[in-house]
């Protein structure tokens, strides 16, 4: 559906009389400092032309929520905010697909209410009515149930509760009338619930951040909930938790967590522990955590509901600078969809399958070359190489594998600038994984770059605002390049 002028025109209007009353302005934000545009001009010719990267057409977005297969199309929702491409009150924007890379925007699904902004969350389909939300007659697919947070503030009150919708068979969404589901009693970080049936118990379970830890609730519809246990670990550093989520890959339990280092943001992570979920508790396997990604720009990974695959989409950006990128008529994209897979003790992640499907006039690498905007690279049978990217007089996007060792530097290339000694210093990164490398994937879209080594043992996502697009090759390392169109 379109949102026709009338609606935008009320939308508006009860947006500003809402948030006049409770003290909300475009220029609060839940994290980091709002900033105008930044662009300069060889960049503007170049930025935002993404392939296989999800975008709203304007706005801003950040986590993506209730990812969801109603067993006919793929739902995402996500962060959004309509009116301007820095953070502001929350919405929740949504899109929907067939094949997990081209998405369809369709209307807001949720607006601010009188509990405040909508934060992250997830998406059920109800098949067994367990809610209670629906009649007999809706279709399995319609059956679909929102648990998302109401961030309420007001008058120097903060307070997070975690708040239900529901799918009406005008293809609306109507709040739960006794929401919240779960009450803040006073607490500001309390969010991002994720829900899931456990079939075992024939139960739904939420797992849910709340400040330096996650927690655990069941309930038997959707609305009543219990306390089941929490989960913590020492990271070392003062840190809030986010978007956490529990998911079954290949017989284990991982549990992921986007941790904020409250000191300094730089160093947040997106961790993961693999262990044993028995419907109540989880237990990590091993003291210690490993990475999700081992890029500076991949954050809030979710995975989808109701997938044949255990799958999940991250949003590709990084706090420190989010709202300082580059940006026309919106800011941020998603990544691409990822499935998992669990062996040899590790979590792989590789590109979703129907990605091949957008891959045309493969050609073999050559030493060096020119390069469109939009590319692919499958290298194989790797030994010692070395790769360049983007290169020019500053400096290049490198890729190097030396015994054992592979290196990814993003150095200081192109024109653009935050104007910001510091925020220009912070983009810098240089990370080494140990790995025997066989094989490495490289998608260049527009601005950003996904690597995936080995099948995806290893990723790392950059955001990236080149002046030149071009390659340099050295040592030993054959493969393919592919326009993505």
């Amino acid at each position: 559906m379109k949102i026709n002028n009338k609606k935008l025109l009320i939308g508006a209007l009860v947006f500003s009389l809402l948030f006049s009353s409770y003290g909300f302005s475009a220029g609060n934000k839940r994290k980091g400092k709002t900033d105008t545009m930044v662009t300069n001009v060889k960049t503007q010719n170049i930025l935002n032309n993404f392939k296989v990267h999800y975008h709203p057409k304007t706005g801003w977005m950040n986590d993506p929520n209730g990812l969801n297969f109603n067993g006919k199309e793929y739902n995402m929702f996500y962060q959004y905010y309509p009116s301007d491409t820095v953070w502001g009150p929350m919405h929740w924007g949504h899109a929907v697909s067939k094949d997990l890379i081209k998405w369809e925007e369709k209307d807001i699904a949720l607006y601010p209410d009188h509990l405040g902004m909508n934060f992250s969350g997830s998406a059920v389909i109800d098949k067994d009515n367990t809610s209670g939300f629906f009649s007999k007659n809706t279709p399995i697919d319609k059956r679909e149930v929102l648990i998302y947070t109401s961030h309420y503030e007001k008058n120097g009150k903060r307070e997070e509760m975690q708040s239900a919708a529901y799918l009406l068979d005008n293809g609306n969404y109507k709040r739960y009338e006794n929401n919240p589901v779960i009450a803040g009693n006073n607490r500001k970080d309390f969010r991002d619930p994720k829900v899931f049936y456990y079939e075992k118990d024939k139960k739904w379970v939420m797992i849910v951040s709340a400040a330096q830890k996650a927690e655990l609730y069941e309930s038997k519809n959707l609305k009543d909930w219990k306390l089941l246990s929490e989960f913590n670990y020492d990271f070392g550093f003062k840190h809030t938790w986010e978007c956490p989520d529990l998911i079954q890959v290949d017989g284990k339990w991982i549990l992921v967590g986007s941790i904020i280092n409250e000191d300094e943001r730089i160093k947040s992570v997106v961790a993961y522990f693999v262990g044993e979920f028995d419907g109540k508790k989880f237990v990590p396997d091993k003291k210690g955590y490993e990475l999700v990604d081992y890029g500076k720009d991949y954050y809030a990974p979710q995975s989808i509901s109701g997938a044949a695959k255990p799958t999940s989409i991250a949003w590709l950006n990084n706090w420190v600078y989010a709202t300082k990128i580059p940006a026309k008529e919106f800011r941020s994209i998603m990544g691409i969809p990822r499935v998992m897979n669990f062996r040899n003790g590790k979590l792989y992640q590789e590109k979703v399958d129907t990605f091949k499907n957008y891959l045309t006039n493969k050609k073999d690498i050559k030493n060096s070359d020119t390069m469109g905007q939009n590319v692919y690279f499958d290298l194989q049978n790797t030994g010692n190489f070395d790769l360049e990217l983007f290169k020019d007089a500053n400096g290049s996007f490198n890729l190097s594998y030396k015994d054992g060792k592979l290196r990814v530097k993003r150095e200081k290339f192109g024109s653009f600038s935050f104007n910001d000694k510091d925020l220009d210093r912070q983009f810098l990164d240089d990370v080494t994984v140990d790995i025997d490398l066989k094989k490495v994937n490289i998608v260049v879209d527009s601005n950003v770059i996904e690597i995936f080594a080995n099948d995806g043992e290893k990723t790392f996502s950059y955001l990236v605002y080149p002046d030149n697009y071009n390659y340099k090759f050295s040592g030993d390392v054959k493969g393919s390049i592919y326009e993505i169109k």
